[in-house]
């Protein structure tokens, strides 16, 4: 997964704070990932500093968007970015590889439909501001290859079940579909899919 993760990213490295910020060039099918490195030192100053990366996204520009979908009308980033929320922890460095969250570094523009009363920043682990919406945490899946997919919607995984986040409420939503053949097959396939993820 972290090798996808690494292919999708064409970047080169700002420095912001304590955290590194990686740009990415022209034609990159993500926007922005930072890297918050923490350094850990040992009692004897002849042994090396051990450093741990955690890779997570940032919103350039930070925005929140409304996209009408087969959802109804769920969030999405500035750059059309289907975004998500779990019914688990996702705060694990594996977890942040497939589902970066989404953070922000400077005062976020919020779009049409956008109820901003739903909205907080939450301060996480790397010292960054992660946004939530209407009490769920915001994150985006790395198996989206580009703008209005919604690849992760109902995948079941160590870190819970995703869902696509409904502007209106902040809820997770979900496609009205009839149980029948038609049903059961795309279940079996979003299954065996996340067998193969995880």
């Amino acid at each position: 997964m972290n090798n996808t993760w690494g292919r999708l990213i064409a970047a080169t490295a700002v420095a912001l704070g304590s955290a590194t910020i990686a740009v990415p060039l022209a034609g990159a099918a993500t926007s922005h990932a930072t890297s918050a490195k923490t350094a850990v030192k040992h009692k004897s100053t002849k042994k090396k500093t051990k450093t741990t990366t955690t890779t997570i996204h940032v919103s350039v520009p930070p925005a929140l968007e409304v996209e009408h979908s087969k959802y109804g009308m769920v969030l999405e980033t500035g750059e059309g970015r289907t975004l998500y929320e779990t019914t688990g922890n996702c705060s694990s460095t594996r977890c942040q590889g497939a589902w970066p969250p989404l953070v922000v570094t400077a005062k976020p523009h919020y779009g049409k439909g956008v109820n901003t009363k739903l909205i907080k920043e939450v301060k996480i682990k790397s010292g960054l501001k992660q946004l939530s919406y209407g009490g769920h945490l915001l994150y985006e899946f790395i198996g989206d290859n580009g703008p209005h997919q919604y690849h992760g919607e109902a995948l079941k995984t160590p870190f819970g079940l995703w869902d696509v986040v409904s502007a209106a409420t902040g809820k997770p939503v979900a496609p009205k579909v009839t149980k029948s053949k038609s049903a059961k097959a795309t279940k079996a396939k979003t299954t065996a899919s996340t067998s193969k993820k995880w």
